[in-house]
């Protein structure tokens, strides 16, 4: 009897422990997803960040990415598709420094973007010996992000980076910096975002 009551307090123990284990482990963090239902729409859900490598296999995607099938679309963070602008075009672009070389140093550039990438070349409209070539752009929702280097005028190692935000008209504005030390705003004067 007593062997029977110790293996029943052993079994009791047993499963206060395991439920006790169970209780206290920490559920995975929660991701949001674009999860396309049975109709074919896409609906925000929030799953467990262990389940988001397999609702990505099965076609769904995470808000701010490519809208399946639909090219010049991306997911908004409720899941909607928006139309990305497009900046494909010339452009002139006034880039003012506030810090380092002052002054407005006007640049022309010719972009492509295809799918929100944006490729293309420019140069100093004062001295167009002065070349650069885009090394890496984006253009996401109304946010363009270029990463440029010079190809002619200065060495090949000085860089500048750009962010802007594109306005309601599709005109460009933001900041800029170099990696010779300046910085500064900039502003598109000809050229425009559809």
């Amino acid at each position: 009897m007593k062997r029977l009551a110790l293996v029943i307090s052993l079994a009791v123990m047993f499963v206060l422990l395991l439920s006790v284990g169970i209780a206290g482990a920490a559920p995975a963090p929660k991701v949001d997803v674009c999860h396309i239902d049975d109709t074919g729409a896409y609906i925000k859900i929030n799953i467990s960040e262990n389940a988001f490598d397999a609702h990505i296999a099965h076609g769904d995607a995470s808000p701010g990415d490519a809208v399946p099938d639909m090219a010049g679309y991306e997911f908004d963070d409720e899941c909607n598709a928006v139309e990305l602008w497009n900046i494909t075009g010339s452009w002139d672009l006034h880039f003012t420094a506030t810090v380092g070389a002052l002054g407005t140093y006007d640049h022309h550039m010719d972009v492509v973007q295809t799918d929100g990438l944006v490729s293309g070349t420019g140069y100093y409209i004062p001295a167009q010996n002065f070349t650069w070539i885009i090394d890496s752009g984006t253009v996401s929702g109304n946010s363009v992000h270029v990463d440029l280097h010079y190809t002619g005028g200065h060495p090949a190692t000085w860089t500048t980076t750009f962010d802007a935000t594109i306005d309601e008209s599709g005109q460009l504005f933001g900041i800029w910096s170099d990696s010779d030390g300046n910085s500064g705003t900039l502003t598109s004067y000809t050229g425009n975002a559809v």
